[in-house]
């Protein structure tokens, strides 16, 4: 049999602790920052006023009837991610004791859309669906801020959904308007990347 002598444990010990301390202690480990934009615009489009433009309101309107007609949607773009941004996600977040009136069916869906939203676009031209993107239920907290995450998906230049009520058939609305920087706090609709 061998023994390890006195040295050889030394030599191994000493090889260890180089080792050990070569590696970043939790001193060294930052948290990393996300990069946050805002929408570019936000509007709404109405089935009953198919041809309206409303222009950028900047503020989210989901609803629709008991039978699923008369619905409002909302268009959000984003024209402003930055070139190599990367792991995209769409939040709405909510700043302590931040309102979102909201009656009868509340879940919502959003959908990716099949071209860039403009503030031109109506009921009879804006995009269409292109996928469902997520869902979510806008909800806010009274002495805390709430970030809801919808989904993530690859940076683009240009990123648009559409936001209407979930079912097809119950009566629901829910509103909330979007409060981009320099508004202190913001809130509503963000997509934060490169985190």
């Amino acid at each position: 049999m061998h023994y390890p002598t006195a040295l050889s444990i030394l030599a191994c010990s000493a090889s260890l602790l180089t080792l050990t301390s070569a590696l970043p202690t939790a001193a060294d480990l930052v948290p990393r920052a996300c990069a946050t934009e805002y929408p570019s615009f936000i509007t709404t489009i109405q089935e009953a006023s198919p041809d309206t433009a409303y222009g950028n309101t900047q503020y989210t309107i989901a609803a629709q009837n008991a039978n699923g007609d008369h619905e409002v949607d909302t268009l959000i773009a984003f024209t402003n991610i930055p070139a190599n941004s990367y792991g995209c996600q769409l939040e709405f977040y909510a700043p302590a004791g931040y309102n979102i009136p909201s009656t009868g069916s509340t879940l919502l869906n959003v959908w990716a859309t099949t071209r860039d939203v403009t503030p031109t676009d109506s009921w009879n031209n804006a995009p269409g669906k292109s996928y469902l993107f997520g869902s979510v239920t806008l909800s806010s907290q009274t002495t805390s801020s709430t970030k809801l995450v919808v989904n993530n998906l690859v940076c683009a230049p240009n990123l648009s959904f559409r936001v209407e009520i979930a079912s097809e058939t119950a009566f629901g609305q829910v509103e909330a308007a979007q409060k981009n920087p320099p508004a202190d706090p913001a809130a509503g609709w963000r997509i934060t990347h490169n985190c």
